[in-house]
């Protein structure tokens, strides 16, 4: 034989033993979920469809089956299953399903369903196996099981088996021969005429290959075609609408939420005509997608539809809107919203595999299910859960980083049970970023982050609905729903779309709102602030004291600062105050840029003065992280009152706490560890826009004039307590002064209107300097923040934890307090209730009873330079309770203490532990502080106050050289005397306290320029 002849022959038979080989590839791994033995469509679009566990279905395999069933009396709707493959071999498979589709009691066989690939399909009728043949061609194929216009009443389907049959190259140009008919067909229908002749070119491209084309050109022919089908079956639906005449009236609702390859989206529509189909448009380039675009109308229920769009990108930007059509194919539409998909995540999962063969396939199957998905709507990565078969497990538990352990109970080796115990994987109750975020996690509290809560209110339509948890586990309080999302419970598992699509979901937005999902990893980015890329913003601190109302984020020359400006100014373009946002999905980080500038908000260095510049350059320090805050802020009052969101700027970091941008002061920035504590307000900003700048300007205005308005009426209430003016005319002036600051304060923006307060404050301290109260003191408590303790607000030092209107420490050493400014020479008595605990109860009652004093008090409250111990807690011990709180049992016979926050409030508002420090001031203008401090700290040492109240007695007289009671001209003789040295200190009938006119310390000309002012009334 021909050598030659002889290796052809050999080709050939291992080309044969090749193709042989290929027919009867098992290729059903390439399908999730053939079996839904978790008892869920992971991996399936599904409407209208059940899952069962019974026995009726004849076709089952092992544990789960797909069905719907309706009253033999009616028929069923139509309902469909299909899953997206992609990356399979190109070639020539076969799909085989245990279908039926029957009239129970009815004779003949039931029409409209099909198992399908594509566009092939075999029609189902009685139970059994039932296989399609189709072409894979492009890289993707549908699959499913589809029934419409039923005329049957049961329907089931299980077990789907995918085989590879062929690579054969014939094979593929029959299939894009059957698929070139297909589209041929479908040209023959009206639609646009663009894309109609997109078709038309395709279908024409595709003939050339049905015969002798080469793989790749069947493939590339196949998927052209493919693609133009599609378009051509949008355009011929959407050519038979019209969006004039009698349309629906379309509300796309705002809330929406997402996923990697899913978004989903909730409408409004009223229409009086009937409507043929409601669902989303959507797309990638179209900024307002019609149904030409792609769309859907499949819909998972909770708390009414909620509308699916799958399949989608991750990382990408989707233009999206609710429509509907009528029966007589009127169209309306909603408004666009914008979306962004996350990336995908990638959850791994593994088994050992431990149970029975039965078990170990359901528990695989289960923790499958939620590894996908997880993967496609969390952006979750490095995350590997173990299932491990505990046979002496009741129910499964899990622990942080993914160790589960799953029993023997068939109700728990379910995907609900494995989707909460990984839930624990992640961090739920098992991590310190759980615990720190919700509040008081030993008693329970709600969750606090804003991600989680909004996703709620959007999924269970809900605006009262709250995420709360204790210290292991969440659900969801005041849900109109009876599903928690974080299926707390077999009983709680619905094992339905609405819930494992929900619980993902919940868990991507709580990793959103802080949770680590695996340590170490950078996780949670998002887009969390709806930018536009053309429009500029305005950056504000959070802070009321960095100027949250009155200054601007600025780049001086790559420095950042905050400028004091008007919002003219600001928008004026001229101080370096406007900046454009542009989000990056892939990295899901924002950059910000200076209009005007140029310039780039980056990280330079952990040095916290130049933590965070300005750079031209582009590179990884500019991609920042914008993180929702827990806490919002409020500008205005009442009616009025303006309610903001709050962001994080924050390096893009995998660390625990990145470094975080803020503000040091009314125009300094710096960097600091990011915190979620409701007390980080200056690592807070605000974003707005020219609209939201001006709705900002408004409330800020209206909330200043308020507090300008209190502060005068204040002012007024104490000019009527009985006093004696020292100089002549200081009543008419301070109320002539207030009239003015009113009249000017009537078309003032914020900054003035601060001015105002400034001078209306400057007023009452001259008033103060040039009058004494007679009989009582002036009462001057509205000069303190947060007298009855209503926040931390207003306190300097330590931060006391405020609760029943009472402020407290425990066990730490302290010292918080406040200061008012610009105070006349005089005495103050500073007044509030508190006591120290120094031990125990018991030991600290015994000690003050039997004199010991071996718990010695070490509280004080001061003001100025002076102190008094605090009052001791058993000096306010009775012989009956309070009634309200925890009361200590002490001595014998029994009395009663306080022993928490709330039977101290008791306490404290029967007038109990009252305190009283004054002191002196020697010249005017001076700073005064006051507050209440502990030394140091032993075992059960417990400090808490309240009712905090400073009053001013009056004092030196500034200008009364000659000490008659009044500044006039015979002052100034005396004061010159003083200057000439022609009166001695300590000489009688003079003072040189109030020779020191102008407060400065000395005493000089500049004191007679200041003495003649005050009597010219200037």
């Amino acid at each position: 034989m021909n050598i030659r002849i002889r290796h052809i022959l050999i080709i050939m038979v291992l080309s044969l033993a090749s193709l042989t080989s290929m027919a009867d590839t098992d290729m059903t791994s390439s399908i999730v979920n053939p079996e839904f033995d978790g008892r869920s469509f992971a991996g399936w679009q599904q409407q209208g469809m059940w899952l069962q566990t019974n026995d009726d279905f004849s076709g089952k395999s092992n544990y789960a089956y797909a069905e719907r069933w309706v009253s033999n009396t009616t028929t069923l709707p139509d309902t469909y299953l299909r899953q997206q493959l992609t990356g399979l071999t190109k070639g020539r498979y076969t799909l085989t399903a245990a279908a039926q589709h029957i009239l129970q009691g009815g004779t003949g066989d039931a029409t409209g369903a099909v198992l399908f690939a594509d566009w092939q399909e075999k029609a189902v009728t009685a139970a059994g196996d039932y296989s399609v043949t189709f072409d894979v061609l492009t890289d993707n194929v549908t699959i499913g099981f589809r029934v419409t216009n039923s005329t049957g009443n049961w329907m089931a389907v299980d077990n789907f088996r995918l085989t590879l049959v062929s690579t054969d190259v014939t094979y593929m140009r029959e299939g894009l021969s059957n698929l070139v008919t297909k589209a041929s067909t479908l040209a023959q229908q009206s639609m646009d005429a663009t894309v109609k002749s997109t078709l038309n070119n395709a279908i024409t491209n595709a003939r050339k290959y049905t015969s002798s084309g080469t793989a790749a050109n069947v493939q590339a022919a196949a998927s052209t075609l493919k693609d133009a089908m599609l378009a051509a079956e949008h355009s011929i639906f959407a050519t038979k609408t019209s969006s004039s005449g009698n349309v629906p009236t379309v509300v796309t609702d705002t809330r929406y939420a997402r996923g990697a390859t899913m978004i989903f989206g909730r409408s409004t529509v009223t229409s009086s005509a009937s409507l043929l189909e409601q669902g989303f448009c959507y797309s990638t380039d179209n900024p307002l997608p019609t149904i030409a675009d792609e769309r859907t109308t499949r819909y998972v229920t909770n708390g009414g539809p909620i509308y699916c769009l799958d399949n989608l990108a991750p990382a990408t930007l989707y233009y999206l809107r609710a429509y509907a059509v009528t029966t007589d194919y009127k169209v309306g539409y909603g408004d666009v919203i914008k979306v962004y998909t996350l990336p995908r995540g990638n959850v791994t999962w593994s088994h050992d595999n431990g149970g029975s063969d039965v078990e170990n396939k359901r528990i695989a199957q289960s923790i499958m299910s939620v590894a996908h998905y997880w993967s496609t709507l969390t952006s979750i990565t490095g995350f590997a859960p173990s299932a491990h078969y505990g046979s002496g497990t009741p129910t499964a538990d899990c622990s942080y980083g993914g160790w589960i352990r799953v029993g023997p109970s068939t109700d728990y080796q379910a995907t609900g049970t494995l989707a909460h115990e990984m839930g624990h994987g992640i961090g739920v109750g098992t991590h310190s970023t759980y615990w720190a975020d919700i509040h008081t996690p030993s008693n329970g509290g709600f969750w606090a982050g804003k991600r989680a809560t909004r996703f709620l209110q959007f999924w269970d339509n809900s605006e009262s609905v709250r995420l709360y948890g204790d210290s292991q586990h969440l659900w969801a309080s005041g849900a109109q729903q009876s599903l928690s999302y974080t299926i707390n419970g077999a009983h709680e598992d619905s094992h339905s779309d609405a819930s494992y699509y929900g619980n993902a979901l919940l868990m991507q937005a709580i990793v959103e709102d802080g949770l680590a999902p695996v340590s170490g990893n950078l996780q949670g980015l998002a887009y969390t602030f709806d930018h536009k890329d053309d429009v500029c913003y305005y950056i504000r601190s959070a802070s009321h004291d960095c100027g949250l109302t009155t200054a601007y984020l600025a780049d001086n020359g790559g420095l950042l600062q905050l400028q004091t400006l008007t919002a003219d100014e600001a928008q004026s373009g001229n101080y370096n105050t406007q900046w454009t946002l542009t989000f990056d999905p892939s990295t899901q980080s924002y950059r910000i840029r200076n209009k005007q500038t140029g310039r780039y908000i980056y990280y330079a260095s952990d040095n916290t003065a130049n933590g965070f510049r300005t750079t031209t350059g582009t590179y990884n320090e500019v991609d920042l992280r914008l993180q929702l805050s827990f806490v919002d802020v409020t500008v205005g009052s009442g009616s009025d009152a303006l309610t903001l969101d709050c962001y994080h700027i924050m390096r893009k970091t995998s660390t625990p706490s990145p470094q975080a941008m803020c503000a040091s002061n009314s125009t300094t920035t710096a960097s600091t560890p990011f915190s979620n504590t409701r007390d980080a307000t200056a690592q807070r900003w605000v974003i707005v826009d020219a609209d939201g700048l001006s709705a900002m300007n408004d409330a800020a205005s209206v909330e200043e004039r308020a507090t300008l308005d209190e502060l005068i009426s204040r002012i007024r209430t104490l000019a009527t307590t009985p006093h004696t003016e020292a100089v002549s005319g200081t009543n008419q002036r301070l109320e002539s002064t207030l009239q003015q600051i009113e009249s000017n304060a009537t078309s003032a923006d914020p900054i003035a209107l601060v001015d105002l307060r400034t001078q209306a404050y400057d007023a009452l301290m001259s008033f103060l300097q040039r009058t004494t109260p007679t009989g009582s003191p002036y009462d001057i408590s509205f000069l303190i923040a947060n007298t009855d303790i209503d926040s931390s607000a207003g306190f300097e030092g330590s931060t006391p934890t405020v609760n029943y209107s009472c402020g407290e420490f425990y066990q730490t050493a302290f010292d918080t307090y406040q200061t008012v400014s610009g105070v006349p020479a005089g005495r103050y008595v500073f007044k509030l209730q508190a006591f120290q605990r120094p031990g125990t109860s018991a030991d600290t009652y015994n000690d003050y009873v039997n004199g010991t004093h071996n718990l010695p008090l070490t509280t004080q409250i001061y003001i100025g330079d002076n102190y008094v111990t605090a009052c001791h807690i058993a000096s306010g011990a009775r012989t009956s309770k309070i009634g309200t709180g925890n009361e200590s049992e002490v001595g014998s016979p029994v009395r009663y203490m306080p022993n928490d926050m709330q039977s101290a409030q008791g306490y404290f508002s029967s007038g109990a532990y009252e305190n009283t420090v004054e002191t002196s001031l020697q010249g005017n203008g001076q700073t005064l502080r006051f507050g209440i401090r502990g030394a140091t700290s032993v075992s059960y040492d417990w400090s808490i106050f309240d009712n905090l109240r400073l009053y001013y007695y009056g004092g030196v007289l500034a200008g009364d050289v000659n000490t008659d009671g009044s500044v006039d001209v015979s002052d100034v003789t005396a004061l010159v005397g003083i200057i000439l040295g022609n009166v001695t200190a300590g000489s009688e009938g003079y003072d040189f306290g109030a020779a020191d006119v102008n407060g400065d310390g000395s005493t000089d000309v500049s004191d007679v320029t200041a003495l003649v002012s005050i009597i010219l009334g200037n």
